[in-house]
């Protein structure tokens, strides 16, 4: 084993890597592959070993692909990356009416993410979903959908989208643009758009996640995915995309560039570029996506005035994105300890939580606090290790983003500049007593009639159940935080990682009474009271 591949078996060691675990890892400096290591199994019960030729879904690496597709076809004439997305689909969909097609590609569009939504009418992870599935759930993400254009929020809705525009644009489909106009021209010929996650990969590569003991199994799903994350590819044809970011003559450099062209920014106050996050990290620009499904795992890093590239693709569950940043690390000779890495995990909060909403999404959170730590949690969405900093508690995350959450009287408040965003979350007020659960229990339907949301009281509490266009869900347990706010916790999904927490709260619309649910990246899905 060279010295390099030593210091990649560190960095997989350090993520907690077994030695049976797949992974693969390349890295890219000046243009050519300088290293390639596999180890570990592809497929475990079959033993078929990981290697550089193997299947793999890259997941949401595929987004800037699809970005840099809309870019052709900005420049030839078939679309304004200022322009309304219902200038260049089929079909209209009751977008808001400031949404541009820039904004989907800088996930800025305010839509409701379709894999979250999913979860409320009725599926489950191994629910089958297919296209017309995904075309179903589309008008009801984009209505009522927060104003576009500034606010940062991963959405895979959005690339969905943007794979329907080029469709409809080229008149061909997904699959045909990206193998004619990209991996054929990049000589990456064992790259295609594997939409279908239930089929067999080649070399029979295996995805594995742990069941409810924590012991690995074949992840199973079902789903067809596109734009967002649809592509499947090999560590070989990988190492020969990252030519094209390094090499200023190769044919599709020039496009590349403008995927994260600050240039192209008519708003950089966020991070996310088209199909692509851009941030600082010790001092050097990277460029990084990571991507995942159920018992897949990936990471593309790039820095771009370090001609350095790492991929890293793991079919089990491990986080990639802290191998890949350690991998670059040895590649530079650095070997300094990461200041983000484990950032007051001596300090790490402990006890009961402080339960809050924010009033204004309808978002509970928790936050927990330690004498020199704190960490927050809404809707799915986790803020760990936040230093205390006077009466506030800060932190810099791994991508080189800020966290800053401060107290204002009883209230937290929650600022991501580098985001856009900033939330108020004031203390919940203590549930008054039966009465409430009663008043919560009925059915409730969905307007675009794609189901119904049923709450019953059991013996043991409160429950809610999810039934439409997607199945029939199992009973979740729900709890009261206020009279007219409740939450339930959804920890398996169609797509990875599932939504977490989402929060219920019930109001009067006159005559009407609505449930409105919402977690992170899906809220305010209404639902009006159909029975008691």
């Amino acid at each position: 084993m060279t010295d390099f591949a030593e210091q990649i078996e560190r960095a997989l060691a350090q993520a907690g890597l077994s030695s049976t675990d797949g992974a693969a890892v390349g890295v890219v400096r000046d243009g050519r592959p300088v290293v390639r290591h596999c180890r570990g199994d592809a497929n475990r019960v079959l033993e078929r070993p990981f290697r550089t030729d193997s299947g793999f879904r890259i997941c949401s690496i595929t987004k800037h692909f699809t970005c840099l597709l809309i870019l052709m076809a900005e420049e030839e004439g078939l679309l304004s990356l200022d322009g309304s997305p219902n200038d260049a689909l089929p079909v209209e969909l009751p977008f808001h009416q400031d949404l541009r097609i820039i904004d989907l590609c800088k996930n800025r569009s305010g839509l409701r993410d379709y894999w979250c939504a999913a979860m409320l009418f009725g599926a489950t992870a191994e629910t089958r979903f297919n296209r017309e599935d995904a075309d179903r759930l589309l008008a009801s993400c984009a209505k009522d959908a927060d104003a576009p254009g500034t606010r940062y929020a991963y959405c895979n809705t959005n690339f969905l989208i943007l794979g329907r525009i080029l469709e409809h644009v080229y008149g061909r489909s997904l699959h045909e643009l990206l193998r004619d106009r990209i991996f054929t021209v990049a000589g990456l010929s064992a790259t295609y758009l594997g939409a279908e996650t239930a089929r067999p990969l080649p070399g029979w590569t295996a995805g594995y996640a742990p069941d409810q003991e924590g012991l690995a199994r074949p992840a199973h799903t079902d789903i067809v995915w596109e734009g967002d994350a649809g592509i499947v590819s090999t560590l070989d044809d990988l190492l020969a995309w990252e030519k094209q970011f390094h090499d200023a003559s190769a044919p599709l450099h020039r496009l590349l560039r403008r995927l994260t062209d600050t240039a192209e920014s008519d708003d950089a106050r966020t991070g996310y570029r088209l199909g692509m996050r851009v941030a600082a990290r010790r001092g050097r620009e990277e460029h990084l996506h990571t991507g995942g499904l159920r018992g897949w795992r990936s990471a593309r890093l790039f820095l771009p005035e370090q001609r350095l590239s790492v991929v890293v693709l793991l079919n089990h569950m491990t986080e990639p994105a802290s191998i890949a940043r350690r991998v670059a690390d040895a590649a530079l000779g650095d070997d300094s300890d990461d200041p983000s890495a484990g950032a007051g995990s001596d300090a790490a909060p402990t006890g009961d939580p402080q339960i809050l909403l924010d009033r204004e999404t309808g978002l509970i959170a928790r936050l927990t606090k330690g004498d020199a730590a704190a960490s927050l949690s809404c809707g799915g969405r986790s803020f760990p290790a936040l230093m205390k900093d006077g009466d506030a508690y800060r932190r810099t995350d791994d991508n080189g983003e800020r966290i800053d959450l401060s107290r204002h009287g009883d209230a937290w408040r929650l600022a991501l500049p580098d985001e856009n965003d900033r939330r108020v979350f004031a203390p919940v007020i203590a549930p008054t007593g039966p009465a409430a659960a009663q008043r919560f229990a009925g059915a409730y339907a969905h307007g675009d009639g794609l189901g119904e949301v049923r709450i019953e009281e059991r013996p043991d509490g409160l429950v809610i159940l999810f039934e439409g266009f997607l199945g029939r869900s199992p009973a979740l347990p729900l709890t009261l935080q206020e009279d007219d706010v409740a939450t339930f916790s959804c920890t398996r999904a169609l797509d990875h990682p599932p939504p977490g927490e989402f929060t219920c709260r019930r109001r009067s619309d006159g005559d009407a009474e609505q449930l409105t649910i919402s977690c992170w990246h899906a809220h305010t899905i209404v639902f009006t009271r159909s029975s008691p």
